[in-house]
């Protein structure tokens, strides 16, 4: 099973995207922060590619590694008001992925 087909990942964009909007970003950090966004998403869509051969384990451990490293990224470009909202949001989007996967919290 796949953590994220493309048409979730086009809805989970387009939601993200909606959301970023909120934030209030200016456009050069609402670039930067759409990229890291966008690059993270498609990293974790790849995790269970056939060519990897990862265990679930070791794909959960991936899309927490990705996550974490997302997080990172996006902790330094925005405000921490920015950052909150951030994680609020981007938590929708995990708690999606545990339930497709049918993953224990």
């Amino acid at each position: 099973m796949t953590i994220f087909i493309p048409e979730e990942r086009a809805n989970f964009q387009l939601w993200f995207y909606e959301q970023a909007q909120k934030k209030r970003l200016s456009e050069e950090v609402n670039a930067e922060y759409e990229r890291i966004f966008y690059d993270h998403i498609y990293e974790m869509s790849r995790l269970n590619d056939k060519d990897n051969a990862l265990n679930d384990k070791q794909i959960r451990g991936g899309f927490h590694d990705i996550v974490k490293k997302m997080n990172i990224q996006m902790k330094k470009l925005v405000t921490e008001e920015q950052y909150v909202q951030h994680l609020e949001n981007f938590g929708e989007i995990v708690r999606s992925a545990y339930r497709k996967m049918n993953w224990n919290e």
